[in-house]
């Protein structure tokens, strides 16, 4: 495609008329898609005086059409007012993101590469590490799924835990639970 800025892409969010395109290593392109070119291209700094942030992992966009990133050092939001990326500091920064995902409730959930999971409610301001189990737990959340039960499903480096809500415990498959 012409115009893309890398062609190692990460991450993909559509939103209205545009695409947004994350990049392993050049922060993030947006496309028109009515004309397939990119418009314009976004660089992501910690702050100002910092070097750039710009290993995006995935895109994510809320239920409210807000775009969240993924990076290697945090969670960026898309401010449109200000046509820049900032920080969200409910997460944490000196770590991979792996993964986001907005629960039924507007809960954000942030999986890490090695820090386990953390989340954000936007309506309460509360946030913080969210402790799965602590036997023989991998830090690593590689995906999350809600299910219509409203119990959240995460892949780990460890497995598939289920944490089921009505119970508050965690239970965790891995391949000893295969029947197959």
């Amino acid at each position: 495609m012409k115009g893309l800025s890398q062609n190692c892409i990460h991450g993909l969010a559509s939103i209205d008329n545009y695409l947004w395109i994350g990049t392993h290593a050049n922060g993030i392109d947006l496309m028109d898609i009515r004309t397939e070119k990119i418009i314009k291209h976004y660089t992501i700094s910690v702050n100002p005086y910092a070097n750039k942030n710009d290993i995006i992992v995935y895109l994510y966009k809320l239920q409210n059409n807000d775009l969240l990133v993924a990076t290697a050092l945090g969670v960026y939001q898309y401010n449109s007012q200000k046509d820049i990326f900032e920080q969200l500091s409910q997460f944490p920064n000196n770590c991979r993101i792996q993964t986001l995902f907005e629960d039924h409730d507007g809960v954000i959930w942030a999986g890490t590469s090695s820090k386990g999971l953390y989340y954000y409610n936007p309506a309460t301001s509360q946030h913080g590490e969210f402790k799965l189990d602590t036997v023989n737990t991998s830090r690593t959340i590689n995906n999350i799924y809600e299910d219509r039960k409203n119990n959240l499903w995460f892949a780990t480096g460890d497995g598939i835990k289920i944490y089921d809500r009505s119970t508050q415990q965690t239970t965790k498959y891995d391949m000893q639970d295969c029947r197959y």
